[in-house]
C-alpha cells in the first residue's frame, strides 16, 4: 500500500484527562483482480509515541510502498517501508 497523506489529532478522554496524539495516515493500493478493479483507499492510526518508537516522522512516509505488522490486539506495531 502507498502512504498518500497523514492528519494530526489530539483528543482527551474525559475518564483520566490525559491527552492522546497522534496521526491519521492513509493509503491507497489495488483492487485485486478477483475482486475488482480501480483502489482501495485506507487509513491507519499511529499514537504519536508509536510513531517515535519506530522513528516513523509521517510526512517521511507521502509516497513510499509501506507494509503494516499488528501486534496481538489489531494495533500496528511495525511500518516497513518496501524498497
Amino acid at each position: 500500500m502507498k502512504v498518500i497523506g497523514y492528519t494530526v489529532y489530539a483528543f482527551t478522554p474525559k475518564a483520566n484527562g490525559e491527552e492522546f496524539t497522534g496521526y491519521n495516515i492513509y493509503t491507497v493500493s489495488e483492487v485485486p483482480q478477483s475482486k475488482g478493479s480501480g483502489l482501495l483507499s485506507g487509513k491507519f492510526s499511529l499514537s504519536s509515541q508509536k510513531a517515535q518508537e519506530l522513528e516513523i516522522d509521517p510526512h517521511q512516509l507521502i509516497g513510499k510502498e509501506v507494509e503494516l505488522l499488528f501486534n496481538q490486539w489489531g494495533k500496528v506495531n511495525a511500518v516497513n517501508i518496501k524498497k
